[in-house]
Formats: structure tokens, C-alpha cells, sequence
């Protein structure tokens, strides 16, 4: 396995366990921040397009 794909597999697994920690504790944060299930949604996916936008702009990056 490459250093490419050993990479990707350690963003996988962390992204992974991150998104289910964040659902497991969505109603305690929506409780005691009194945020709008439209605000916890838009963290959710803003999350998720920082991880998609990095390797995207690492390629570019990238001679």
C-alpha cells in the first residue's frame, strides 16, 4: 500500500468516527445550545465539504 492510500484510509477512519460522535451527541448539542436543526445540519455538511475540498485543492497544489 502506498503512502497515498495509507493516507486516505487514516482520513477515512478518523472522518468516520467523527461524524458518528457528532450524531451521537446532536441532541445534547441541540439542547444546550438551542441551535436550530438547520444550523446543525449546515456544521454537518460544511464539515464534509472541508474534507472533500482538501485533497481537491491539494492536487492542485501539487507540481
Amino acid at each position: 500500500m502506498g503512502i497515498g492510500s495509507a493516507g486516505a484510509a487514516v482520513v477515512g477512519v478518523a472522518f468516520g468516527i467523527a461524524r458518528s460522535v457528532y450524531g451521537l451527541t446532536l441532541l445534547d448539542i441541540r439542547q444546550k445550545l438551542g441551535l436550530a436543526e438547520l444550523v446543525l445540519g449546515l456544521i454537518a455538511n460544511a464539515t464534509f465539504a472541508s474534507h472533500l475540498a482538501g485533497p481537491l485543492l491539494a492536487g492542485l497544489m501539487t507540481p
